[in-house]
């Protein structure tokens, strides 16, 4: 135990670093990814104080006798899936409340259609004069033979099984902020591989997610389990390219999504974010390798050159590309002019002809897989 409270102090303090070091560089020279930044957030996942809180708070949120009035319906989402049907949702169409609010945007209709879903929910049960449930409140009748009536009520996790989730989540999110950042390294390293073989510009993150449709299940309904505060973060997590609502709770600075993380379908959302990410990893990984094993002889053959090319005293070395006696003036020390040129005109389209033709593109590959991917979801609709 005191390893790993060793551990986490030293995690928080690197990152503190890591914060002061970042804020010292050049702006632009340094291309730091978004997600950083919301990922690092601390207000409530550094404080075991206000952890423990939020359990018992959302513990007692989803007690029987309350749940109606006060549970947010976007974290009753979360609860496992027999729970979550025993739970009377309000069934809210999105074109009735399109038609009050009139020409708005997409992200104003679905803060509005949750602010109706937790009111709605309030005003069905708020003046209902018969308790919710009669059991577990330390008197009064008892209904402890009658185990049908017991199975009608939306049952909450435990709160050693909330805590439990919670741990994992502050693995979970360490892991996420190291993957990240070894990302944006690999990225920087194979955006001057296209760079130096001539390549296009490419995103790191696709911005279109595969559609994911669940209109066809139901129509002009309100979507509850895909929505929370993260929804509105500007992130750019591998996640995206392939389902951008696994990441509506990733804003740590939200008590909503805090809570929504202490459950099983929240933290499943998390590992599925870092799977994401890690794959993400992987595969610029793969691409790095294999494409500065195309480029070393080139890169190594320019380097060359401008070695031997360096004023005052110029540098050779063993194991050269170059071939000295192709670039050296037998007129007077030092190199060829012409000749020098027409090295480096030679390995410089090696560069980007030779070996640019064969390069690994991330691209190509994620975009290989999304038809087989959208194929297999309508099979399943």
């Amino acid at each position: 135990m005191a390893a790993s409270c060793l551990e986490s102090a030293l995690l928080q303090e690197a990152r503190g670093c890591l914060k002061v070091i970042r804020s010292q560089q050049d702006e632009g020279t340094v291309g730091t990814i978004k997600a950083q930044s919301a990922l690092e957030e601390d207000f409530y996942l550094s404080s075991s104080d206000k952890l423990v809180f939020l359990m018992r708070e959302f513990k007692a949120e989803l007690h029987p006798d309350r749940i109606a009035t006060q549970a947010n319906p976007l974290l009753v989402a979360k609860l496992a899936v027999a729970e979550v049907a025993k739970f009377d949702f309000p069934r809210l169409k999105l074109a009735d409340v399109a038609a009050g609010l009139g020409e708005v945007s997409d992200e104003v209709l679905t803060e509005k259609m949750i602010t109706l879903a937790k009111v709605s929910v309030t005003r069905k049960y708020g003046d209902d004069p018969e308790p919710r449930s009669s059991f577990g409140t330390g008197g009064g009748h008892r209904d402890s033979d009658d185990e049908a009536v017991k199975e009608r009520y939306v049952k909450s996790p435990s709160l050693l099984q909330l805590a439990c989730n919670t741990v994992e989540v502050l693995r979970l999110r360490h892991d996420l902020i190291q993957i990240v950042h070894e990302t944006e390294v690999l990225s920087r390293v194979y955006t001057e591989q296209l760079r130096r073989t001539g390549k296009g510009a490419w995103k790191l993150v696709g911005r279109d997610p595969i559609p994911f449709e669940t209109q066809t299940i139901s129509k002009d309904s309100m979507n509850l389990v895909d929505h929370n505060d993260g929804s509105k973060l500007e992130l750019d997590l591998a996640a995206l390219e392939f389902d951008a609502t696994v990441t509506a709770c990733l804003d740590f600075r939200s008590e909503s999504c805090v809570k929504a993380l202490m459950t099983d379908l929240g933290l499943e959302e998390l590992r599925a974010v870092v799977h994401y990410q890690l794959m993400q990893k992987q595969l610029l990984t793969v691409g790095v390798l294999r494409n500065q094993a195309l480029m070393d002889g080139p890169v190594q053959g320019l380097v060359e050159l401008e070695l031997l090319n360096r004023r005052p005293h110029a540098v050779t070395v063993p194991g050269a590309m170059l071939r000295l006696q192709d670039v050296l003036s037998r007129a007077v020390d030092g190199t060829h002019v012409e000749h020098a040129k027409k090295e480096e005109s030679r390995f410089s389209a090696s560069l980007s002809k030779a070996v640019g033709e064969h390069m690994y593109s991330i691209a190509a590959r994620k975009a290989r897989h999304r038809p087989m991917v959208q194929k297999k979801y309508n099979q399943l609709l």
